[in-house]
């Protein structure tokens, strides 16, 4: 049996988890909500977004409830994008972050790209290597070439000294 402090350790926390949980969904469902960083700066005093992230890694409830919070966005980003509220390329920029299924898409294609480009830069390699040594046996054989007459050269001068 574990012992459970009556009062947690170090400094207190400055936020509410739980209350800046409800407040973010709250938030979320709102019409203008499109950007995290909106809600953030809103909050007095204001919010770090990088506690968001922080708190989603180490909180299995705060976690669910920030992918909540993406999806709304998601969603109304892409109706916005449709209706002309939302540039093109301030929604392109950002999509991944509140899209959850562009996200793994993306990763997909990532993972499936990096192994094409594997293979073809092992082929290319294959390819190089082959091209590579059949340069190198070439000039190998033209050093040979070189030696024998070298050596043929050599034997002619010795016997043209001799007579």
């Amino acid at each position: 049996m574990t012992c459970q402090p009556s009062k947690p350790f170090g400094r207190p926390r400055e936020w509410d988890r739980d209350q800046i949980a409800h407040d973010l969904i709250e938030w979320a469902k709102r019409d203008d909500s499109i950007n995290l960083n909106a809600f953030c700066c809103t909050r007095e005093p204001p919010l770090d977004p990088c506690k968001l992230s922080n708190w989603a890694k180490e909180d299995d409830y705060f976690r669910q409830v920030f992918r909540a919070t993406k999806s709304f966005l998601a969603v109304r980003r892409e109706q916005w994008l449709t209706t002309e509220k939302l540039h093109q390329a301030a929604y392109n920029r950002t999509s991944k972050v509140y899209d959850v299924f562009e996200k793994e898409e993306a990763r997909e294609e990532y993972a499936y790209q990096k192994e094409i480009d594997a293979k073809v830069g092992k082929e290319i390699n294959q390819n190089a290597n082959v091209d590579v040594k059949e340069r190198l046996d070439a000039t190998l054989n033209q050093l040979s070439e070189l030696q024998s007459s070298l050596i043929i050269a050599k034997s002619k001068i010795k016997s043209d000294e001799k007579s």
